[in-house]
C-alpha cells in the first residue's frame, strides 16, 4: 500500500498483545486511503482490532488503543474508530479510552463490490477537527 502510494502517510502499524506464543489480541492501524475519504491525509485509524474469545472482557482492546495513542509521536494527529451502532461493547471500549463521536455513516458499494466501496459521514462533526480521537 506504500510503495503504490495508496496511503496517505507512512503510519500504517499493529500492535498485538500475546500470551505465551499465542497472539490474543490484534489491533491494525492505518492511514487514509480510498475507502475513507473524510479522513486527511495525516489522520489514522484503528481498525480491524480482533481479541480471542478466550480473552475477552479483560481490557486488551481498551488497552491497546490507549497504547497507540500514547505511543504516537505525532500526539496532534487525529484517530478515528469505525464501529457498528448495535456493537456497544465496542462503543463503550473507544470511549472509555477517550474517543468521542463525531458522526454516523454508511458503507458503500462501488460496481457492485463492497470491497471497492467506501464509508461516507453522513452527519458530519460540528465544530473544529483538532480533536485527537474520534469514532
Amino acid at each position: 500500500m506504500h510503495v503504490f502510494r495508496i496511503f496517505t502517510n507512512r503510519g500504517y502499524s499493529m500492535l498485538l498483545i500475546r500470551r505465551n506464543r499465542e497472539v490474543v489480541h490484534r489491533s491494525v492501524v492505518f492511514p487514509k486511503y480510498f475507502r475513507f475519504p473524510f479522513m486527511a491525509d495525516e489522520d489514522l485509524q484503528i481498525g480491524d482490532v480482533w481479541t480471542s474469545e478466550n480473552h475477552r472482557g479483560k481490557g486488551l482492546a481498551g488497552f491497546a488503543l490507549r497504547e497507540i495513542l500514547r505511543r504516537d509521536p505525532q500526539h496532534h494527529r487525529t484517530y478515528w474508530y469505525i464501529s457498528e451502532a448495535a456493537n456497544s461493547p465496542s462503543i463503550r471500549m473507544a470511549e472509555k479510552a477517550g474517543f468521542e463521536k463525531v458522526g454516523e455513516g454508511t458503507r458503500t458499494s462501488r460496481c457492485g463490490l463492497r470491497l471497492l466501496g467506501a464509508f461516507v459521514v453522513l452527519q458530519k462533526p460540528a465544530g473544529k477537527r483538532e480533536q485527537q480521537t474520534a469514532w
